[in-house]
C-alpha cells in the first residue's frame, strides 16, 4: 500500500473538500482512499497547460478562502496536503534523544522555506539513523534540500548523514537522467552545503570513503572555527580538519574533487567581546563576577566557544531572503544552536497610487519594491517607496537548539523568536541529572522560551525511557504470537503520553503561555506570517499531522 502522489492528493481535496473523508462514500477520492489505507483509482479530468494553469488557480483561491474560515478548517481540509501552508514548516523526523524508541526515530527535523516566489528550499537540521526511512515516509520532496546544518557530534544526531548524502545524490542524478541537457533540472548540479562543527568534514569524507560510495553532486562541508575572517583570508588559520579529510578522499576516487571544506569564520565582534572579558578575568578577577553568568563559576577561564557567533554565508537565492547565525551551546561536546531568520520584505504596492502618481510600468516601480526613490518620468517629481508601497512584510524567526544545559549565548539573537526547539530531555524533579549530562529539563526550556520572549515552544529530544516496553517485549516472545508488532507498538505509545503530558506542563508553567507543543515524528508545525501592522505580535504556529506510510 502507497499514498497517492501530493498532486492526487491536492486534485481530491479541491473536489471534495467540503464532504466528509470517506473510502466508501467517494471511491474515487484520492484523499479519502489515502484515509482508508488504499491506492486510489484516478481519471484525468483535461489535458493540456489551459487546464493545469486553471487547476492551480482553483487550488489557490481554494487554499486562500479556506485560510479564511478559521486555522482549524484550513488545517482539517487540508490534512492530507503536503503543500507547504505558510512558507515557513516544520518536519518532525526524530523526537527521541539518545536511543531510537518503537516510535520515535533519534534527532532530525526538516524546516521547508518557500518565501518570496525565489527561495523553495528544504533544510535538515541533525541527521540521526535512520532520518533516510523518515524522509520516505514523510511527504517532504527530497530534491528540495539543499543545506543540512549538524548541531554536535553525537551519534544520535550524525549517524544517518552517509546514507542521506547518497540518498540526496540518487535523488539528484535521477532528475537529471529524466531529462538530459535540460535547463530545468540545473538546480540538480547545485552543491549540497554541510554546516556544522570541527570534525563534520573528517566524519563526512571518513565515512564515504571507507564505503567506497560515490556522489553525483558536489558537497561542500563548512565547519566552524575560532580564527577571525582575517586569518583565514591570509591562509594562516589551522586547516586540520581540510588536511585531515585528504587521506580518506584519496583512498576513494570515486569521491576525488566531489567534497571541498571550508572553514566558516568567527564574528569579530563577538570575538573582540570575548578577549574583552578574557582579559578582565585574567587580570581582574576580583572584578570577573560583574558578568553575571559567571558568578558560580569554579575557575576563571572561558569555554572554548564562550562568546562567538558564526554568521553563515548562505549563498544562492536564499542569501537575500533568509539569514542563519550559528551560536554555542553547553554541552558534553562542542555544539551549536542556529537562529533561521525571514528577512523583510517591502510592502505590496498601490496599484492606485502608481496610477495617480503617472508611474510607468517597468524597472521604475522594481526600483521602488526595493526602496530606492525614483524620478517620475512625466512631472520630474521625485517619489520616495513609502509613498507606492504599504507597510514592510516582517519576517519570521525559528530558533532550534541542539542538546544543552546552558543556552545563554544563543539567548541574545533568540529573542522575540516566532518559535523555539527545545530538548527536554528530562523532568524537572531530575535537574542535577540533567546538569552533568549537558541536558535540561522541560522547565528549563520552558524558562529559555519565556526568556527570549518567543511566541511558542516546541519540545523534542525525549528520553527513550519514557517509552518502557521491557514487559511487552516480554510478554511478545512468551506467547510468540504474530501480529503483535502493531499492539506494542500502541502500548508503548499509550505508556509515554503520561510523561510527555508532564513534560508539556512543566513547560508551559515557566514559559507562562499555553503555545506548548510535544513534538512527535513526522508532525508539521506551520509558522503563520506576521500581520505587517502588528509585528510585534509573534506568528501563530499550530500543528498539522500529515498521513504517512506508518
Amino acid at each position: 500500500q502507497t499514498l497517492p502522489s501530493p498532486l492526487r492528493l491536492r486534485q481530491g481535496l479541491r473536489a471534495h473538500a467540503a464532504a466528509p473523508l470517506s473510502s466508501q462514500d467517494h471511491p474515487n477520492d484520492p484523499a479519502a482512499a489515502a484515509v482508508a489505507g488504499v491506492r486510489p483509482k484516478t481519471t484525468r479530468t483535461g489535458t493540456g497547460r489551459g487546464s493545469g494553469a486553471k487547476g492551480s488557480r482553483e487550488g489557490r483561491k481554494f487554499a486562500v478562502d479556506a485560510h479564511l474560515k478559521g486555522i482549524a478548517k484550513y488545517d482539517e481540509e487540508h490534512l492530507h496536503s503536503a503543500r507547504n501552508l505558510t512558507g515557513v514548516q516544520i518536519t518532525f523526523l526524530g523526537t527521541s534523544g539518545g536511543s531510537p524508541t518503537l516510535n520515535r526515530n533519534v534527532s532530525s527535523l526538516a524546516l521547508e522555506l518557500t518565501l518570496h516566489r525565489s527561495v523553495n528550499e528544504t533544510w535538515l537540521f541533525d541527521c540521526g539513523e535512520a532520518t533516510q526511512t523518515r524522509l520516505m515516509q514523510s511527504n517532504l520532496k527530497v530534491t528540495n534540500i539543499t543545506k543540512i546544518f549538524i548541531t554536535h557530534m553525537h551519534g544520535d544526531h550524525i549517524f544517518g548523514l552517509p546514507g542521506v548524502l547518497c540518498m540526496l545524490s540518487n535523488s539528484r542524478s535521477k532528475a537529471i537522467k529524466e531529462n538530459p541537457g535540460g535547463v530545468s533540472n540545473s538546480w540538480a548540479l547545485e552543491p549540497l552545503h554541510i554546516y556544522g562543527p570541527p570534525g563534520i568534514a573528517s566524519y563526512v569524507t571518513m565515512s564515504l570513503g571507507l564505503s567506497e560510495s560515490s556522489l553525483s553532486i558536489p558537497v561542500v562541508v563548512h565547519e566552524f572555527s575560532d580564527q577571525p575572517p582575517s586569518a583565514l583570508m591570509n591562509g594562516n588559520a589551522n586547516r586540520s580538519a581540510g588536511g585531515s579529510a585528504v587521506p580518506y578522499l584519496a583512498t576513494n576516487r570515486k569521491l576525488k574533487n566531489k567534497v571541498r571544506v571550508e572553514l566558516v569564520p568567527a564574528c569579530e565582534k563577538s570575538l573582540g567581546i570575548r578577549n574583552k572579558i578574557v582579559q578582565v578575568v585574567t587580570t581582574e578577577p576580583e572584578n570577573a563576577k560583574k558578568y553575571s553568568w559567571r558568578r558560580n563559576r569554579q575557575h576563571g577561564a572561558l569555554d572554548k566557544w564562550e562568546c562567538m557567533r558564526w554568521p553563515l554565508d548562505l549563498g544562492g537565492e536564499s542569501k537575500g531572503a533568509v539569514e542563519v547565525v550559528a551560536c554555542p551551546l553547553k554541552h558534553r561536546v562542542d555544539c551549536w544552536g542556529y537562529v533561521v531568520r525571514e528577512l523583510d520584505q517591502p510592502g505590496k504596492m498601490d496599484p492606485q497610487r502608481v496610477k495617480a502618481l503617472g508611474l510607468p510600468r517597468g524597472p521604475i516601480l522594481k526600483t521602488l519594491k526595493n526602496g530606492q526613490p525614483v524620478q517620475c518620468p512625466d512631472t520630474d517629481r521625485w517619489i520616495k517607496p513609502e509613498e507606492v508601497l504599504g507597510p514592510n512584510l516582517p519576517g519570521r524567526k525559528v530558533v532550534i537548539l541542539g542538546d544543552t544545559c546552558d543556552n545563554r549565548w544563543i539567548a541574545q539573537n533568540a529573542r522575540g523568536a516566532d518559535v523555539v526547539v527545545h530538548e527536554a530531555t528530562f523532568t524537572n524533579d531530575m535537574r542535577e541529572r540533567a546538569l552533568i549530562a549537558g541536558h535540561s529539563t522541560a522547565g528549563m526550556a520552558g524558562n529559555f522560551a519565556k526568556y527570549v520572549d518567543a511566541g511558542s515552544l516546541i519540545l523534542t529530544h525525549f528520553s527513550a525511557r519514557f517509552e518502557d516496553t521491557d514487559s511487552q517485549w516480554e510478554e511478545l516472545r512468551r506467547t510468540n504470537a504474530k501480529g503483535k508488532l502493531k499492539d506494542l507498538m500502541q502500548a508503548s505509545r499509550a505508556s509515554e503520553i503520561g510523561s510527555i503530558n508532564t513534560l508539556k506542563k512543566q513547560a508551559a508553567a515557566k514559559f507562562g503561555k499555553e503555545s506548548v507543543f510535544a513534538a512527535e515524528d513526522l508532525m508539521v508545525y506551520c509558522v503563520e506570517k506576521k500581520d505587517p501592522h502588528n509585528s510585534q505580535v509573534p506568528s501563530h504556529v499550530f500543528p498539522r499531522h500529515l498521513d504517512s506510510l506508518l
